[in-house]
């Protein structure tokens, strides 16, 4: 019985027009210290395999195709585990520490989380220390794997790091009851750590996010001339017959012919420490085929009521103003998913620092916007899930620019007047369009009806009110 490995090491392939690694259906390969530069598909894709071992491998500009068709996606990732829009039979027994992705559109890994209480340190994890740099797109997509029971109840993704992505540093899509992200460091990323889940309506969802650290911008882009991104930068060379994206380090002290055609889609966009994580009935697929369903992190379907998104030791740094050193539109630690117009769960931040980050770059709470009033989405009336929330904060650390919640304990709820009037302790903050308030033990209430016709008969509203002597 034939059980040794076979193995690619130590080599360099390049200038490809589809994968530059597809692995189907085999067992016992070994990637170690390979570069894989410029192919215009996938770097490396594995389907139905077994027993993979990939440490120390770098995937180097996977390019974007012009399909000339607006509503098609081009689906290109560094790294990707399984096959179609879900992602079915990926690869089983893998091992993968230390790879890399670097100026890839889509995705740096669309691959499964690992199993909750995997610790790198003890190097009981199998997946760690891999790394994601200049993604147009997520840095991890992270969807639970089927063939793994315990993640049906628990799955996590960590020990990773993302720089410079326009989309989430990590990002799940994953049907189970928790979801654990630990020990990732997002740098210049568009939308930070978003924990997403799919669950059943009732149950007790928990997303974690925790042991990680998250800073708004690079001291790079801040110390060079704001017209320029000054690390690396997509660009074109006109004289090329066949002009494709170039990458470049170090772009502003290349010839002048290249030009920044992609400096703003790139670096002008909203850089937000974390998107609050939603609970769902029914997610997207990892890998999306029609632009239409973007963002990863979309809704699509009902939520999935009693979930509770907690965060506990969570640096953010950097988030000094309310818009990007380059122009872009926000910048906030914490910002809310736009699209959460059912209800957005309780969040509950523990041991937190926030590191030069002022008033009017910490949060902004989000106002239902009257574009919910669709069939689709809120019949007659706009959704009331984002003034429906509490964000609780406990032991909080504030390092540098203070801002003006100076205790530690404290809660921040939505622009909600006839809410916030009933606590004498709120004070109105109009640079997070919300209440800063002392009141130690607020929390949400919600009814939800788990009738088979829920959705077709109306529920009235309930009044609450206090048991007195």
């Amino acid at each position: 019985m034939h059980t040794r490995s076979s193995y690619i090491r130590k080599s360099a392939f390049s200038h490809g027009n589809g994968h530059a690694v597809g692995i189907y259906e085999s067992e016992r390969i070994e990637f170690h210290d390979n570069v894989f530069f410029s192919f215009s598909t996938i770097g490396m894709k594995f389907e139905g395999s077994s027993d993979l071992v990939l440490e120390n491998n770098v995937v180097v500009n996977i390019w974007e195709r012009d399909f000339n068709q607006s509503m098609l996606l081009d689906t290109r990732a560094g790294y990707m585990m399984g096959d179609g829009p879900g992602l079915d039979a990926p690869p089983k027994n893998v091992t993968m520490k230390n790879n890399g992705a670097i100026g890839v559109f889509y995705a740096g890994f669309v691959a499964p989380g690992s199993s909750c209480g995997d610790d790198a340190e003890n190097d009981d994890t199998m997946v760690s220390g891999n790394y994601a740099h200049s993604v147009h797109g997520e840095g991890w997509i992270g969807f639970k794997n089927n063939d793994f029971k315990d993640q049906e109840t628990c799955m996590q993704v960590g020990y990773f790091e993302a720089w410079k992505t326009t989309g989430a540093a990590v990002v799940t899509v994953a049907k189970t009851k928790k979801v654990i992200l630990t020990r990732i460091v997002s740098l210049d990323t568009g939308k930070g750590l978003i924990g997403n889940q799919v669950g059943i309506s009732g149950d007790e969802l928990e997303t974690w996010i925790q042991d990680s650290y998250i800073q708004a911008e690079s001291e790079v882009v801040r110390d060079c001339p704001k017209q320029f991104w000054c690390d690396s930068v997509w660009a074109i060379d006109p004289e090329d017959e066949d002009p494709r994206y170039t990458w470049l380090e170090n772009a502003w002290e290349n010839d002048s012919k290249y030009t920044q055609k992609h400096h703003r889609d790139v670096t002008c966009i909203d850089k937000l420490g974390t998107k609050t994580p939603v609970h769902l009935q029914s997610a997207q697929d990892p890998v999306l085929t029609q632009s239409f369903m973007l963002p990863v992190e979309g809704v699509n379907g009902d939520s999935a009521f009693a979930g509770t998104a907690f965060y506990y030791n969570v640096t953010f740094k950097g988030f000094e103003s309310d818009r990007p050193y380059c122009g872009g539109e926000r910048m906030r630690a914490i910002s809310f998913n736009e699209e959460a117009s059912d209800i957005v769960p309780l969040i509950k931040m523990t041991e937190c620092t926030f590191i030069d980050t002022s008033d009017i770059g910490f949060i902004h709470m989000f106002q239902p916007p009257q574009s919910w009033i669709t069939v689709r989405q809120c019949g007659s009336f706009p959704c009331t899930g984002p003034l429906n929330t509490a964000v609780n904060f406990f032991r909080t650390n504030f390092e540098g620019e203070r801002q003006t919640a100076s205790s530690r304990n404290f809660q921040i709820i939505p622009n909600n007047a006839v809410l916030a009037k009933q606590f004498s302790s709120c004070k109105w903050m109009p640079t997070w369009n919300g209440y800063h308030c002392s009141q130690s033990d607020y929390g949400v209430l919600h009814f939800e009806s788990a009738d088979d016709d829920a959705g077709k008969r109306n529920l009235y509203p309930v009044t609450v009110a206090p048991i007195t002597d």
